[in-house]
């Protein structure tokens, strides 16, 4: 067993019943609440998850489950032992005679796995009985037996389910509970966000019509957390190379990562275009390249499109060629004399990220060991893409699983 109870994913004992609209979960007499703890996710086999909020749950008697006459009041698998301290409500009518409601009062005698006797102080005498109270009247304790979770069952009722437990390591030493910093390396910013370190940056497309200096600012974003940074090495005019040097925090998402734009090259459309030739002065282009071509507001040049893309020929170190494609130099009308431009391909990264990898919705379940510990799970990463019944303020100390 994990320093949490149960590893992730293990069944818990006994079988639990889930009623629509109610937020107790009652479990049978096999039942051991033992196995849970405030904020695991709890999974039918229905594949329903609900979070717990407490193991205190509160069930409603009955006057038919007050006995006057042997004092016994009967709740079903109650899962009390000897002095648990119940808090008796009333539920707006009429209490049970010798009770007020919000009275709080202990388990006295367990008279069988359905029935008990309850009585003023831890040890004291048994109450006796005399007025059995309303309908709507209940009592609230510790129980080994049932659960409440974060809001009521919203799907059909599901009697007698054999359910899973998951659940998250988590640290409540400090006064804000999160993940444990030596998860991973995952520390509580990251964990807020779900997702762990980043530690590499790959090219993707290593861009084209980059200037050596200075250097494109590259930006590391996504899901709203704080951006990271990059630097990147240009050699000849594309991206050679990229070092990460603050990776972010609080991704809820694969982050992205962003460079600015090459700058844009331009030309004077009358003077430096002469039939297949454009000239440009130390050009940062080779062959293959993509560019965009704009004409600034002005007129385009016949043969060009605005916006439109088209591979470069070089020629030389201050001249190129234009092909859409067909590897044949497209022969140009000059233009008139302003400024027109051309934009390099901007590069592209992609994300890795450390043990957890792509963050996914549920626990990511990392195994070690070999004979007899083959398979043993020893520890869990949150990663945070999809909710479950009853999320809501709870986010810091309990991510969304």
């Amino acid at each position: 067993m994990s320093s949490w109870s149960m590893n992730d994913g293990s069944a818990l004992s006994g079988t639990y019943t889930f009623t629509n609209g109610s937020a107790v979960v009652q479990g049978n007499s096999s039942a051991d609440t033992s196995e849970i703890k405030v904020g695991d996710i709890v999974i039918d086999d229905n594949g329903d998850k609900v979070r717990v909020a407490d193991l205190q749950p509160t069930r409603t008697v009955a006057t038919s489950a007050v006995n006057a006459s042997n004092e016994q009041i009967t709740i079903t698998d109650h899962g009390f032992v000897a002095n648990t301290p119940l808090t008796y409500r009333a539920g707006g009518g009429t209490a049970i005679t010798e009770l007020t409601d919000g009275a709080l009062v202990f388990v006295k005698t367990v008279s069988s796995a359905d029935a008990f006797t309850i009585s003023a102080t831890a040890g004291g005498t048994e109450i006796d009985i005399t007025g059995t109270g309303n309908n709507a009247q209940s009592f609230q304790g510790t129980s080994t037996k049932a659960f409440t979770i974060t809001e009521a069952f919203s799907p059909s009722t599901n009697s007698g389910s054999s359910c899973t437990v998951t659940r998250p390591p988590i640290n409540f030493a400090s006064a804000a509970p999160h993940i444990d910093d030596n998860i991973l390396g995952v520390d509580v910013a990251e964990m807020t966000g779900g997702s762990d370190n980043i530690v590499n940056l790959t090219i993707e497309n290593a861009g084209s019509g980059y200037a050596a200096s200075p250097a494109p600012s590259v930006t590391v974003s996504g899901g709203g957390g704080s951006s990271g940074a990059a630097t990147v090495t240009i050699t000849a005019n594309k991206v050679s190379a990229i070092t990460l040097t603050n990776a972010g925090t609080g991704y809820t998402s694969v982050p992205s990562v962003t460079t600015t734009a090459p700058a844009e090259v331009t030309f004077n459309a009358a003077s430096a275009v002469d039939g297949t030739d454009i000239t440009l002065t130390s050009h940062p282009f080779a062959t293959g390249d993509t560019v965009t071509y704009s004409d600034k507001g002005g007129t385009a040049i016949a043969e060009l499109t605005d916006g439109g893309t088209f591979k470069v020929i070089k020629v030389d170190a201050n001249t190129i060629r234009l092909h859409n494609g067909s590897g044949d130099a497209i022969t140009l009308t000059d233009g008139p004399s302003e400024n027109h431009g051309l934009t390099g391909e901007t590069a592209t990264f992609g994300v890795s990220l450390g043990s957890t990898g792509i963050p996914h919705a549920g626990w990511v379940k990392k195994t070690v060991g070999t004979g007899g510990r083959a398979g043993r799970v020893s520890y869990e990463v949150l990663v945070a893409s999809s909710t479950i019944s009853g999320d809501a303020s709870d986010d810091v100390a309990l991510p969304d699983s």
